[in-house]
């Protein structure tokens, strides 16, 4: 028996992101992956960076 209507759940792709603060290196870390099924992982990015938070002075 064919499925019938669409099935977006069965073909969308997912979005997993994690965060966290490296207190230790003083960090910011952050990983993404994006995958869909059957196809697997489509991209994938893992990284840091280092922020502040700064006054606004207006000059944009």
């Amino acid at each position: 028996m064919p499925l019938s209507g669409p099935r977006p759940a069965l073909i969308a792709p997912r979005v997993t992101l994690m965060e966290r603060f490296d207190d230790e290196a003083d960090l910011q870390r952050v990983s993404l992956v994006l995958t869909a099924p059957v196809l697997g992982t489509l991209y994938r990015y893992e990284g840091a960076f280092r922020y502040e938070i700064a006054p606004d002075t207006g000059r944009g």
